[in-house]
């Protein structure tokens, strides 16, 4: 710790010199510049119909769209530090948030590469994600990481024989997530396979997607936390604990759970049947509509009018249901 106080004072007096509060001020301009020209860029008419179309074009323009801030912070830093270093100027500021810009703009595409391989399951976060990767890989650059996997090695607390601290905890869930990643990966590589199959009917690809997924999931959660040096002989009372959670605060959700891989099996309700939830047959069209998804919680129920009604799937088990399509 008195390590990383030491370099941190002695980069903020070097900061503090005339020429790179200067540097600073310039890069502060260009970057404000670069966000304010990115979200004109995304604001035109153009750019959100390219956002709300699909294919291969459409996603490659959108990945252009999300590296414009990036892509021109980079070129107007990259243009500042050739006018410095051609007027013989103090650049080193700049030439290091060259590096940093670049490091951004590789990241920022990884991350949305990342996203669509995973069947957009990490819409949203995108920047959220880019930021803590590049904050990781900036101390590196500046020569910060040590002094700070230091400290955060110092700060924990003793539980049993492990010595628990904040650097273990980051390292563990770094370490379960891109073990939790592979796995989303493989699940939708074997979803792609599983709906080629025409020989398997679609509740049944549907049924052994969702349980491969979430079969793949909870295996890459215990690998990820065997990698970290994680013993998960200790994991005995916290698996105790959850199992009395799931056995009354979400016993709901496990229903429903339960409910969805019954309802994938047993092929009773399928993509596009024709059901109603009245109970009784004749001219009523209450509660009547499309089968749009089988899903691992609800059911996609589509009306006449177009609109969706997420069904619970314990819904399906335990009342009535008149599925017109059924034979």
């Amino acid at each position: 710790m008195p390590e990383l106080l030491h370099n941190v004072s002695r980069q903020i007096q070097a900061l503090l010199a005339p020429s790179a509060l200067l540097q600073l001020g310039a890069i502060a301009i260009a970057v404000l510049f670069a966000w304010w020209f990115g979200q004109q860029v995304r604001g035109t008419d153009r750019a959100k119909a390219t956002l709300a179309s699909s294919g291969f074009r459409a996603r490659t323009a959108e990945a252009l769209l999300i590296a414009t801030p990036h892509l021109a912070a980079l070129v107007i830093i990259a243009a500042l530090g050739g006018v410095l270093h051609a007027i013989k100027a103090p650049s080193h500021l700049v030439d290091l948030a060259i590096t940093l810009a670049g490091l951004m703009l590789i990241i920022r595409v990884c991350v949305y590469l990342v996203r669509l391989s995973v069947g957009n399951r990490t819409k949203g976060w995108g920047n959220t994600i880019t930021l803590i990767l590049w904050s990781l890989f900036a101390l590196h650059v500046l020569g910060w990481s040590e002094p700070v996997v230091q400290a955060l090695d110092s700060v924990g607390i003793k539980a049993g024989k492990t010595n628990v601290t904040v650097w273990y905890v980051l390292k563990l869930l770094f370490t379960v997530g891109t073990f939790i990643l592979i796995a989303v990966w493989l699940a939708r590589w074997l979803e792609q396979r599983l709906m080629t199959m025409q020989g398997l009917a679609l509740s049944m690809r549907i049924g052994i997607a969702k349980f491969g997924q979430a079969f793949l999931v909870g295996l890459s959660i215990l690998l990820g936390l065997n990698a970290a040096g994680l013993d998960l002989t200790t994991l005995t009372v916290l698996t105790g604990a959850i199992g009395i959670g799931l056995g009354f605060g979400l016993q709901a959700i496990a229903a429903n759970f339960v409910s969805g891989f019954v309802l994938l099996m047993d092929r009773s309700i399928k993509p596009g049947d024709v059901i109603s939830f009245t109970g009784t047959t004749g001219t009523t069209t209450e509660g009547f509509g499309w089968v749009q998804e089988l899903r691992g919680r609800y059911v996609v129920v589509r009306d006449r009018d177009g609109v969706e009604t997420l069904v619970p799937n314990q819904h399906l088990i335990t009342n009535p249901v008149i599925n017109w399509s059924y034979t």
